[in-house]
C-alpha cells in the first residue's frame, strides 16, 4: 500500500491510505509529514522568485525515529486554480533522484523565465523513498528499495518584494507542562538516565504548550476591511505512543498571543528502563510557509 502526502498551503498532511480506525496523530509505520521550502541564501523565505535556487527539506517519521529517505520528485508550474489533485499545469522543468538522507532536501532552481502571470504556482510531484533511494531511470518503480510515499507540495513564486516568509519554532517554542522542553538526542533503546525529561505515567495528563514569536505571522493586505489583517497559523501534532487531545491547533488571526496547547495522555503501560515517546510539532500559515521540530521524553511506570 502506497501512503502519501498531499501538502497544500490550505490543507493539512494528508495520509492517502490512511485507515480510518488509527489515530491521524499516532505514528506507527513510516510517514512522510511536513515539507518547508527555503531560497538559497534567505532560508526564512518560502517564495522563490523566477531565477532562484530552490530548496525543498522533507521530514518523514516512524516510531522510532526520523527514516532516512531517498526520493525521486520532479518541479513543474502548477495549474492557476487547484482543484483536487495537483497536477502540472506546464513541462516539467527539474527531475531529480537521491540516495536516502536523514533530512532529504529536492534542490533545484525556478526557471529565469517562469512566467507568473500564467500561473504563480509551483508543484512538486513524486515520490519519496523511506529507508530507500530513488530510482534514477525513466521506468519501473520509483524507489530502489525501501517503501514507497506518494508526495506532492504545492507553493507560490513571486516577483514582489511581498514574499512569504517561513514561520520559525525557536528553541523555546515547545513547552511540557511549565517547563521549557528543549531539544534533545534520542537513545536507541531505552531511555531512562539518558538526558531526556522523565514522566511517570501514573502522573497522568501532561500539557504540551506551543509558542511562535509574532513575526511568524505576517500582516495581510485587506482588500475589504473583513479581511483578517495577519496570517492564522495551523499546527499539527504527532507522537509515537500515547494519545494526543487533538490532531492539530488554531492560531487564528484575531487571537492575542501566537500560541496553543494540546493535551497528551500517556499510554497505560512503560518498561522499568523507561519508554522513548516522540514528538512532532509542523506550522504552516496557510501560504506555502511552513517548519516543524521534534521533542521526545522518557515514561516511567
Amino acid at each position: 500500500m502506497l501512503k502519501g502526502l498531499t501538502l497544500l498551503p490550505l490543507a493539512l498532511a494528508l495520509n492517502a491510505c490512511a485507515d480510518p480506525l488509527k489515530s491521524v496523530d499516532r505514528i506507527e509505520e513510516p510517514r512522510p509529514l511536513a515539507a518547508r521550502v527555503e531560497v538559497d541564501g534567505d532560508p526564512g523565505r518560502a517564495s522563490p522568485a523566477p531565477g532562484e535556487l530552490v530548496h525543498v527539506k522533507w521530514l518523514v517519521a516512524a516510531p522510532d525515529g526520523d527514516v532516512p529517505s531517498g526520493f525521486k520528485l520532479s518541479a513543474c508550474q502548477g495549474t492557476s486554480e487547484v482543484r483536487g489533485l495537483l497536477h502540472c499545469g506546464g513541462p516539467v522543468f527539474a527531475t531529480s533522484a537521491a540516495d536516502a538522507l536523514a533530512l532529504p532536501s529536492f534542490d533545484f532552481s525556478v526557471p529565469a523565465d517562469f512566467d507568473t502571470t500564467a500561473s504563480p504556482r509551483l508543484t512538486i510531484l513524486g515520490s519519496l523513498c523511506a529507508n530507500g533511494n530513488g530510482n534514477p531511470s525513466n521506468g519501473g518503480a520509483a524507489c530502489n528499495g525501501g517503501e514507497e510515499l506518494p508526495v506532492s507540495l504545492d507553493f507560490s513564486v513571486t516577483t514582489s518584494s511581498d514574499a512569504n516568509q517561513n514561520p520559525n519554532f525557536g528553541p523555546d517554542s515547545i513547552t511540557l507542562g511549565e517547563a521549557t522542553w528543549p531539544t534533545a538526542s534520542a537513545p536507541s533503546s531505552g531511555c531512562q538516565g539518558f538526558g531526556l525529561p522523565e514522566l511517570s505515567r501514573a502522573a497522568g495528563k501532561v500539557e504540551l504548550g506551543i509558542a511562535l514569536a509574532e513575526s511568524s505571522r505576517e500582516a495581510l493586505a485587506q482588500t475589504n476591511p473583513e479581511d483578517p489583517t495577519r496570517e492564522e497559523l495551523r499546527i499539527s501534532h504527532f507522537t509515537s505512543a500515547g494519545e494526543l487531545e487533538a490532531p492539530f491547533s488554531e492560531i487564528l488571526p484575531g487571537d492575542e498571543r501566537a500560541a496553543a496547547r494540546v493535551a497528551w495522555q500517556p499510554p497505560k503501560s512503560a518498561p522499568s528502563d523507561g519508554l522513548l515517546v516522540r514528538f512532532w510539532f509542523v506550522v504552516r500559515d496557510l501560504r506555502g510557509g511552513s517548519d516543524f521540530t521534534e521533542r521526545a521524553i522518557c515514561l516511567l511506570p
